[in-house]
């Protein structure tokens, strides 16, 4: 088949068959064309999905965009999620079940587990930013640009321990009281 679907003079089909494609035309330009197991919008047209035109997807010749305007954006998938820069290059893969990864230039970073979060590299963490323990942030440990800082603003005392088998205390500070220091799991010194 070869000619044009004409709707009016500036809204048609055109069939090519060199291509072997449909081109859709709306308002003189053309917007995008149906090929074989395809559908193609071109530069800066828009997909839009539901009554309200409530799910967008566009891409402007740069950048890639996805748009949702009501409720959640959910994507569901029976095996792995990935987010990859090629086909070889992970970026985020997010397992059934299971754990989370996140990637920096291919290699896993960050990971969870039923225990955690697992780090495969160094926490950074800026001057003046704490990292925080305990339900209510009882054990603060930051550096504040000029000095390292270990402070339990919670209950109880703060504890060091020692060995393996068994714990022992090495020393405990307790707040505005004694500084306990232990020798093999025996208190040797009190202040």
């Amino acid at each position: 088949v070869t000619g044009r679907l004409n709707f009016d003079s500036d809204n048609y089909i055109d069939c090519n068959n060199t291509a072997d494609t449909l081109e859709i035309f709306l308002g003189g330009g053309q917007v995008g064309e149906f090929g074989t197991g395809f559908l193609k919008l071109l530069d800066s047209k828009t997909l839009q999905i539901g009554t309200g035109s409530d799910l967008q997807i566009d891409h402007n010749g740069s950048d890639s965009t996805i748009l949702n305007q009501t409720g959640n954006l959910r994507v569901r998938n029976a095996g792995e999620f990935q987010v990859t820069k090629s086909s070889t290059e992970n970026m985020l893969i997010a397992k059934p079940d299971g754990a989370v990864e996140l990637y920096y230039d291919n290699v896993c970073t960050l990971k969870t587990a039923s225990n955690g979060v697992h780090l495969n590299d160094s926490l950074f963490i800026a001057d003046s930013d704490k990292a925080y323990f305990g339900t209510g942030n009882d054990l603060e440990i930051f550096h504040n640009g000029s000095h390292s800082y270990i402070s339990n603003v919670g209950t109880g005392a703060l504890v060091i321990e020692a060995g393996t088998d068994t714990y022992n205390n090495a020393a405990v500070l307790r707040s505005n009281d004694c500084v306990e220091l232990y020798y093999d799991g025996t208190k040797k010194f009190e202040t």
